[in-house]
């Protein structure tokens, strides 16, 4: 791959608030709070949840609202509520075509919400293939990575028929725990052993 990109997820209500009175960095928003400089940067890159284990606005969450002059409430959407990612910061491998698309100098996703929807799905992803055996995580990363189907079965040393199925296996896997994350269902990893039909996975633009 051609590229790496690292792609660093936080608050976008927070950090337009921010933008709004001229608050320029994080560190400068946990001197205005006076609160924990390490609780302020946990929240705003959505480390640490807002609430505490009563379900009440964390201390410093109050603070930051009264810095930016709003409600806590106006700060967080509901799954941001409910839910601390796992990782802030991923580096996701692109071509030069790729990268283009995503600079907006090619066709591809080019407004706010098209980028944000796919820096979501490349969090999914990731979180989802833990859910993966090892030589499943391994398969579907180099398909990824834009490498044939042949590519794939050299270097795992099995048949190209071997590395579909295993990559079918992978992508419906995949597939099937994004899906229950979004609903927000407990995930459960299906575990069939013949995949007939050629699944696809579309993560921000990339198919395989």
């Amino acid at each position: 791959m051609d590229y790496e990109v690292e792609i660093r997820v936080r608050n976008g209500r927070i950090a337009t608030a921010m933008k709004k009175i001229g608050i320029e960095s994080v560190a400068e928003l946990a001197r205005k709070t006076g609160g924990s400089r390490k609780t302020i940067y946990g929240i705003v890159n959505m480390r640490i949840s807002p609430l505490d284990r009563y379900g009440e606005w964390l201390d410093d969450v109050l603070k930051i609202a009264e810095v930016l002059d709003c409600l806590p409430m106006d700060l967080f959407n509901e799954h941001q509520l409910n839910a601390a990612v796992e990782k802030s910061r991923i580096q996701v491998p692109m071509s030069t075509d790729q990268l283009a698309c995503f600079l907006g100098q090619m066709r591809g996703p080019t407004t706010e919400e098209e980028i944000e929807e796919m820096v979501d799905k490349r969090l999914m992803l990731n979180r989802a293939m833990k859910y993966l055996s090892e030589r499943e995580s391994q398969a579907l990363a180099m398909r990824l990575d834009n490498l044939h189907y042949e590519d794939v079965a050299q270097e795992m040393k099995i048949s190209r028929t071997r590395a579909i199925m295993l990559l079918k296996k992978a992508i419906y896997k995949v597939k099937t725990v994004i899906s229950q994350m979004q609903a927000g269902k407990p995930i459960c990893v299906p575990e069939i052993e013949c995949y007939h039909d050629v699944y696809q996975l579309d993560i921000g633009g990339i198919w395989c």
